[in-house]
């Protein structure tokens, strides 16, 4: 038997994202209009805070993940990279790490999620976004819902994240869209003032963890690596 029938004989993963999955993949993981509220609270300054964490990073990150992505292409991800450059041990708990990491991500998460759906049931249903069983179960079952689409596959399961960032595209250009609309009807109170530094920057600063927080997720992709 050649070389080229073993490894056509030998089980592997079917490469089933395309450059457009791995788009919207980056779209859903890292674009997260939750922390944006919470950081235009403190005002034009967060600017500022948006541009240096862009620079020192973001950018950092973006050109670590494409290096190590490029010097070794499998899967796994962290794990792989700590392994190959480190050894087992450090492999093991990089991938330790960011899986016990999900375990504490995802329960936030799915109660965030039925917590805002319910208002979509229209008025009169408020009062279950405070019920600890409809939460629970709602949860429970959303989660094993996902579960089964991603164990039929990748080809299945990918397509929650395109459909996730199709909605995260529409919902960013409708509250985009109504800024627009709003600051040339209405006007703005922005001004220049509150773009400066302030002295007790202190008060500000904690901003800057909730924006590097939203700019996490470049290295979800290589999770996946033998499956683009």
């Amino acid at each position: 038997m050649s070389t080229h029938d073993q490894e056509i004989s030998q089980p592997h993963l079917k490469r089933v994202l395309g450059r457009w999955d791995l788009v919207l993949l980056f779209v859903v993981a890292v674009f997260n209009l939750n922390v944006v509220p919470s950081i235009a609270a403190n005002g034009g300054v967060t600017i500022w805070l948006w541009i240096i964490s862009v620079l020192l990073f973001f950018w950092p990150q973006g050109i670590a993940v494409i290096e190590l992505s490029h010097r070794y292409p499998g899967e796994g991800g962290v794990y792989l990279w700590a392994k190959e450059e480190f050894g087992d041990f450090h492999g093991f708990l990089s991938g330790w790490c960011y899986w016990t990491n999900q375990m504490l991500y995802v329960p936030p998460v799915m109660l965030y999620f039925v917590g805002v759906s319910v208002y979509v049931l229209g008025p009169g249903h408020e009062s279950l976004a405070d019920n600890k069983l409809f939460a629970l179960f709602t949860s429970l079952t959303l989660l094993a819902l996902l579960t089964a689409l991603n164990i039929a596959g990748l080809g299945v399961g990918k397509w929650i994240n395109n459909v996730g960032a199709i909605g995260t595209g529409i919902a960013a250009a409708v509250l985009i869209g109504l800024g627009i609309v709003v600051g040339l009807r209405f006007g703005t109170h922005l001004s220049s003032a509150e773009f400066r530094i302030p002295a007790n920057y202190g008060s500000v600063l904690n901003s800057f963890g909730v924006i590097c927080f939203g700019l996490v997720g470049l290295e979800l992709a290589s999770v996946m690596g033998d499956e683009i």
